[in-house]
């Protein structure tokens, strides 16, 4: 039923004239890629589309520039979060290919550290929707805005602050890669 609830209420988010509205959070990443770009002699093309992406998400759909493109980088609760995110994606992945036993056990070592990435991962997005429910950030018309105000026209509730924000992961994870592969590849690169 909460999925239900869910796809009724972001529906109209993904209609054409929505998507109209996310065009200058779009162009605003566009032009940030651009300009970071223009600094630099080489680029990981990977790594700098899951940052646009990621920009984009965040922007369009939250209205928060996660700082990917700026001079400075991300800031650090930022880089915290998305290091989290990445660790929980890379224990999914790996997981979901284990041989039953070697799975359990390295299930068993890994079951903390997985659930302490989960929650930092839930913990910053949580702060993110408590911020805008308050009123701390100003209301937008972005897919934060739709789930936290909009009311599901079939059971006339409203998303609980919890579901926003694992719809707010959904669309984050979407967006996400390993960025540990692009980091191991950078520590070779430096030892040799």
């Amino acid at each position: 039923p909460l999925w239900g609830q869910a796809r009724r209420i972001l529906d109209p988010g993904f209609a054409q004239s929505a998507l109209k509205t996310y065009h200058s959070a779009m162009q605003s990443v566009a032009d940030d890629l651009i300009e970071h770009w223009s600094t630099r002699e080489a680029v990981d093309v990977h790594e700098e589309m899951t940052n646009a992406t990621l920009e984009v998400i965040a922007r369009a759909g939250f209205s928060r520039n996660l700082g990917l493109f700026s001079d400075d980088g991300a800031d650090q609760q930022v880089k915290t979060m998305l290091t989290a995110l990445d660790q929980v994606l890379s224990w999914a992945s790996e997981s979901s290919n284990d041989l039953p036993l070697i799975g359990q056990v390295r299930g068993f070592f890994q079951e903390r550290q997985f659930k302490d990435n989960l929650a930092e991962t839930r913990d910053y997005f949580d702060q993110m929707v408590a911020d805008r429910a308050a009123g701390k950030e100003p209301a937008q018309n972005d897919l934060l805005g739709l789930m936290l105000d909009t009311v599901d026209p079939e059971t006339g509730q409203k998303l609980p602050h919890e579901n926003v924000r694992d719809q707010v992961l959904t669309f984050l994870v979407a967006g996400q890669r390993r960025r540990g592969d692009a980091e191991a590849k950078d520590d070779d690169h430096l030892r040799n």
